[in-house]
């Protein structure tokens, strides 16, 4: 079996979004995934070249492994959950700047909040102001854009091109009223200023970006239903079976999105 290591992906889609596009190679026979170790296996004639084309054309990387990593069983780094910590430093980050946000947005109209003097009556500085604090967080959480739009572009469209679809309609809608209303004023018009101020949504382009990655934890599983759960990774390592994601179930058990099957957090 030929092994290679696959970058790009974030989520089941996606690592069934490569499996799909490498099974439709000639001279493949089966293959295999591992969204958790970022790895895949590959068995037929097919030349690696040709695999490696296969998972770019779909939107992401591939490289094979050199033969001493093909034969080794996957250690404890590799296993390892690292994308946890970076979704936590960056929901906090993003808190940061939401909370501002919301104060400036939300809290002086509903409950009277103070504004710095310069804001009082400024709905032009409020609104650039609304509008710099989202792009923050827009940066911030970048990711979702790079991932939504590419596998949009490759026409395999994720959770990540909804939230990026979400945010970029929301941004966009603000921006262009906060333009409109910057018209308005420059001509006088007290009235026009009022409406748009009140077609501001920078705020909730803001909040699907930094409250998306709570909806739901990702776990790993195997993706036989007989094999050991997640709590027991050194097993599943020693038969070397690849994970999928899942999300949290009932009771806060974890669901198998191959199998159906749940297990034990």
């Amino acid at each position: 079996m030929k092994q290679f290591d696959v970058t790009g992906m974030s989520c089941a889609a996606c690592s069934a979004r490569v499996e799909k596009a490498v099974s439709k190679v000639p001279g493949v026979t089966s293959c295999s995934v591992s969204l958790l170790t970022n790895s895949m296996g590959v068995e037929g004639t097919a030349a690696p070249a040709d695999i490696v084309a296969a998972v770019e054309a779909a939107g992401y990387g591939a490289s094979p492994k050199n033969a001493a990593a093909q034969s080794a069983v996957p250690s404890a780094d590799a296993l390892k959950d690292t994308e946890t910590p970076r979704l936590k430093r960056r929901l906090i980050a993003s808190l940061i700047f939401w909370v501002v946000l919301m104060y400036f947005s939300m809290g002086h109209m509903l409950w009277n909040w103070p504004l710095p003097g310069f804001m009082q009556g400024n709905h032009v500085a409020m609104g650039i102001l609304q509008m710099l604090l989202t792009i923050i967080i827009m940066v911030i959480n970048q990711k979702f854009f790079i991932s939504g739009f590419k596998a949009l572009w490759n026409r395999a469209p994720n959770m990540d091109t909804l939230v990026s679809l979400g945010a970029t309609a929301a941004f966009g809608y603000s921006t262009y009223a906060l333009f409109a209303m910057t018209v308005a004023q420059v001509q006088g018009d007290a009235m026009a200023v009022m409406g748009y101020m009140e077609e501001f949504y920078f705020e909730s382009a803001a909040t699907i970006l930094t409250l998306s990655p709570l909806q739901g934890q990702d776990h790993r599983c195997p993706e036989r239903a007989d094999e050991p759960g997640p709590q027991n990774r050194n097993a599943a390592a020693q038969w070397g079976g690849s994970y999928r994601s899942h999300r949290t179930g009932a009771a806060g058990r974890c669901v198998c999105g191959a199998s159906r099957r749940e297990y034990p957090r």
